[in-house]
């Protein structure tokens, strides 16, 4: 069986790439930006849902010019239009033509799940940096209702997430937030290896 499952995730994966790889757009959601002087690459999260109610998530590096990618920032929607075919890495790889912001974020930050409580998280906020992640100066906690997010990651406590949300804070302590999706990032860390 536990072969099986890795064999199934490949399958699912390949027709995923698959029906990118000719020229089909796709929306995904942004987790980070990386540029140089001859590119700019975004690291996106794609998600499909599957039958039986699982879904799945699938990373992919998306790399144009720099003057085809729009500013961008964690927790943004965006819309890919793939140049050619999808480089089957950890994670995917692929050449766009174009990609456009599909939404902005009202608000997102990263951070850690300090507890788990049903519907909601306790959620310390994180700054993202060159090397990783890093406690804010003074912390700021949030309590996170996560009821409303479509496709909701396993999370644990301890975990380093991307909180998008509706932009409104009420300002009590911990202040709370709506959240309208989530990625658990120490999966995706778990993908990238310890130089992601």
């Amino acid at each position: 069986m536990k072969k099986i499952i890795p064999a199934l995730c490949a399958v699912l994966a390949a027709l995923a790439l698959a029906s990118c790889s000719g020229g089909d757009s796709f929306d995904a959601t942004v987790l980070d930006v990386q540029k140089t002087n001859r590119s700019e690459s975004a690291l996106v999260e794609t998600v499909q849902p599957l039958e039986g109610g699982s879904v799945h998530r699938e990373l992919i590096w998306v790399s144009v010019s720099p003057a085809a990618m729009p500013a961008l920032s964690p927790g943004d929607t965006v819309t890919v239009r793939p140049d050619g075919e999808i480089m089957e890495t950890h994670p995917a790889q692929l050449q766009a033509k174009s990609v456009k912001v599909k939404e902005r974020a009202a608000g997102a930050f990263w951070g850690t799940v300090q507890e788990v409580n049903g519907a909601s998280l306790l959620v310390d906020r994180l700054e993202r940096t060159e090397t990783g992640f890093a406690a804010k100066n003074g912390g700021e906690l949030f309590t996170v209702d996560v009821g409303q997010v479509e496709f909701l990651p396993e999370i644990d406590a301890g975990d380093t997430v991307l909180i998008r949300f509706d932009g409104e804070i009420l300002e009590t302590y911990p202040m709370q937030i709506r959240a309208e999706a989530v990625v658990c990032w120490d999966g995706i860390q778990a993908i990238l290896g310890a130089d992601g």
